[in-house]
């Protein structure tokens, strides 16, 4: 029984794969986002291989997993967004990109710029600066600790 419902998530992965990832594409515009999505997607039927399984049309039942997926990470892009361009606007003193180019290396703001702006992966500022995705990440981190530490307070 495991290995047809393992077969049939197989068939599924290799004949919807693609599809969904040119659709993921087509809403966010990154590559290294829809691959995410995609990937995101197959976990999720993985889990639920018996959902899957059981759906009239599994192409459907991916799709529309896809589709949250994809409204979560449209979500998380705008939450992003409006902090990034809430610290520029700032009445109070130098505005955030001011106070940002203060505190943050030139690295650090181009990260912070390639992430919430331009709305790149971890693993494609990882390729782009040759370091693993782990380090990107735990770069991100640091970063965003320091962001929080010098704008929480005046903006929480």
């Amino acid at each position: 029984m495991t290995e047809e419902k393992n077969a049939f998530f197989a068939e599924c992965y290799s004949t919807y794969f693609n599809q969904l990832k040119f659709y993921a594409y087509a809403v966010l515009g990154s590559w290294g986002q829809a691959e995410e999505a995609t990937q995101a997607v197959f976990l999720s039927a993985f889990r639920n291989r018996d959902a899957l399984e059981a759906a009239p049309s599994p192409v459907k039942w991916l799709t529309e997993e896809l589709k949250g997926i994809l409204e979560n990470i449209r979500n998380a892009d705008a939450a992003r967004t409006a902090y990034f361009m809430a610290l520029s606007d700032s009445q109070d003193g130098p505005g955030g990109a001011e106070r940002c180019a203060s505190f943050l290396s030139a690295e650090e703001y181009g990260m912070l710029r390639r992430s919430v702006l331009e709305r790149a992966t971890y693993a494609e500022m990882a390729e782009e600066r040759g370091v693993t995705l782990w380090s990107c990440q735990k770069r991100m981190q640091q970063l965003m600790k320091k962001l929080q530490s010098q704008f929480a307070p005046q903006s929480l």
